[in-house]
């Protein structure tokens, strides 16, 4: 079946580019499934319509009724859309049926001025998936609602949402998933690193709070910081101002106006100062804690979760004179400990888990199955499936742990970034678990075990296909058993290469 996607997104000197920059990630990540996307924007001053046709995608505008109406406060979401949800909603079905394309068509929303409202108009023509992409916590009837948000509950969108699958938390942070094959690089170099620092804001600052970041450093030199990097690409508003402010600066501050690769790119740093948007958890998965600066009223709560997972610090705009270069130095003195926890806040693979939500493995009785990553509230569940005589049976040591034993390896287990532990969930019930743990340089091996109450429906097999697809850059080892004869021919059945007597090989599925 051939499926398209049709995103409804804008950016702006209001809106700035955060939205439209996950919308393309969203759009990369589709594109690997053989999905099409074209994207609907309103033709916004500032807008990255240009950006979009670069990356390979078709962009229709919707007109801009003139004047420009203004927007006096950065949380005025409604005049973001400059016209009505009615009229927004009706101009967009218009341009479905133009592009003949009313089947078959997954409708991706993410804009703050649009809502239950807009999604209820296109409900009444469309009969399509909808999905709404939310930071905010709004009424929605949307078939998926994604909110990425740090710390996000599923339960804070349930009281004002009828139906529809919520996938919150940042577990589902719509990064590229480049980020992921990155993040293995940056294993290896974490101990290594400089401790260098990087800058950028986004794609617009009205207020050029990077101007001040910018003083405060030339004013405050920080001896132990080989290169500061600020990053702005050359189309943003004060683009000319900072350059020359830059240029008769410390050398110590060079200016980058263009990164094709920012994994790549994030490799070099170790610290980072920028808004919490999206960035935050591109960072995040690249191991680096960050000075957040809000620049905006939406990015308070990302900010506010980011500092109580004391992953790095708030400096809030008008406090940037004073407390900046202090907030840098203490930030570096905590290093590893921020560094680990920004690992464990984002791992680049939401985007693969958000369409293994749209389209879900499912186990033999055609109950859905998920993974859901492990927190210390699964200690008691996974001790109970780790004394069952089914799980000792085939384990390298048959002897059950003591509670006081299980409960210090699991939390070990969690607190390492090299260790993917999952829940295995068999529609909501929990089922299960499937843990990667890291041998070396994109080698993990894998460990499954079942609820034996949840055995022979098929459980295990979808769960390893899940996991394959979603770390598809890794060889996976598994150790079997010659005895346990039906684990080794479950492996062979998802093309695991036996390479040793207990020994079965998956290698990685792509190749960059």
């Amino acid at each position: 079946m051939v499926m398209t996607a049709v995103f409804r997104v804008d950016s702006s000197i209001d809106i700035g580019t955060g939205h439209v920059m996950r919308c393309l990630a969203f759009a990369d990540e589709l594109k690997t499934k053989s999905i099409s996307a074209y994207f609907i924007c309103r033709d916004l001053p500032g807008s990255i319509h240009e950006t979009i046709r670069s990356r390979g995608y078709h962009v229709i505008l919707l007109p801009l009724q003139l004047p420009y109406k203004d927007i006096q406060y950065s949380d005025d979401y409604a005049g973001w859309l400059q016209v009505s949800q009615a009229q927004d909603s009706h101009e967009y079905i218009n341009c479905l049926q133009n592009l003949n394309i009313s089947s078959n068509v997954i409708i991706i929303v993410d804009h703050y001025a649009l809502d239950d409202v807009w999604e209820n108009e296109i409900k009444k023509v469309c009969n399509s998936i909808i999905i709404a992409i939310d930071d905010l916590v709004r009424p929605h009837i949307a078939d998926i609602i994604i909110d990425q948000t740090l710390g996000r509950l599923e339960s804070e969108y349930k009281i004002l949402c009828s139906g529809g699958k919520i996938l919150t938390g940042s577990d589902y942070a719509l990064i590229r998933s480049s980020f992921y094959e990155k993040r293995e690089f940056s294993f290896d170099l974490a101990m290594n690193r400089n401790m260098d620092i990087f800058i950028t804001l986004g794609g617009f600052d009205k207020k050029n709070i990077l101007s001040k970041i910018i003083y405060s450093l030339q004013r405050n030199p920080l001896p132990w910081a080989e290169k500061i990097t600020v990053l702005l690409n050359s189309t943003s508003l004060n683009f000319e101002f900072i350059a020359e402010k830059i240029k008769h600066g410390s050398a110590q501050i060079e200016l980058v106006s263009f990164v094709n690769d920012m994994p790549s790119f994030m490799l070099n740093y170790s610290i980072a100062i920028g808004a919490p948007g999206t960035t935050t958890w591109e960072r995040a998965a690249m191991g680096i804690p960050a000075i957040l600066i809000p620049i905006a009223e939406n990015q308070k709560d990302v900010a506010k979760s980011y500092a109580e997972q004391n992953a790095g610090i708030i400096v809030h705009p008008d406090h940037i004179n004073d407390h900046l270069v202090t907030a840098i130095n203490d930030l570096k003195e905590d290093y590893i400990q921020k560094r680990d926890i920004n690992y464990l806040i984002s791992d680049g693979l939401g985007l693969r888990r958000i369409i293994q939500s749209i389209w879900p493995y499912k186990a033999k009785d055609g109950l859905d199955i998920s993974l859901k990553k492990a927190t210390k509230s699964d200690i008691a569940i996974v001790y109970a499936w780790q004394c069952q005589a089914t799980t000792r049976r085939y384990a390298r040591n048959s002897t059950i742990p003591s509670l006081r034993e299980h409960v210090d390896w699991m939390e070990a287990k969690l607190s390492d970034p090299t260790c993917y532990f999952y829940i295995i969930h068999h529609s909501s019930s929990p089922a299960g678990v499937i843990r990667l743990d890291r041998l070396e340089s994109f080698c993990y091996e894998v460990s499954v075990f079942i609820d034996e109450q949840k055995q022979r429906i098929n459980i295990a097999k979808q769960a390893l296909k899940m996991v394959a697809e979603l770390h598809a850059e890794i060889d996976i080892i598994a150790t079997v058993l010659e005895k346990n004869i039906a684990s080794q021919s479950l492996f062979h059945s998802l093309n695991y290469i036996k390479i040793g007597d207990t020994t079965f090989k998956l290698e990685k599925r792509t190749h960059g």
